[in-house]
């Protein structure tokens, strides 16, 4: 069980189950609504969320449900839609302002 924590109303697993949870909500947030991060963002989730850890809780769509509002309110996409050059986008990386910063394919993540 090292890899699941109890909170009050939550349950955090991480690791390879972190990995399934998010996978299964990713699939889900395709099928219903036809979104997608873009490839390089979706392989730094899994490793992100394994580290940190998916939350599950009480009521099943807040679980699965959570990456829908990751996608639409989170600031993530490619630099050059904000302006950045990869100079920029680097050190805002470096300074810890971005979670992720991909200098070949030019993708971020702000927040999610």
């Amino acid at each position: 069980m090292q890899n699941v924590k109890q909170m009050e109303n939550e349950l955090i697993v991480y690791d390879d189950e972190a990995k399934d949870w998010l996978d299964f909500a990713l699939g889900s947030m395709s099928e219903r609504m036809g979104w997608e991060f873009p490839k390089v963002i979706e392989e730094w989730l899994f490793e992100f969320v394994a580290e940190v850890g998916y939350v599950l809780k009480t009521n099943p769509r807040d679980t699965l449900y959570c990456f829908d509002n990751a996608y639409v309110n989170g600031v993530w996409g490619q630099i050059e839609d904000r302006g950045w050059s990869k100079k920029e986008a680097t050190a805002l990386y470096k300074e810890g302002d971005l979670l992720f910063y991909d200098k070949a394919s030019g993708y971020y993540v702000e927040y999610l």
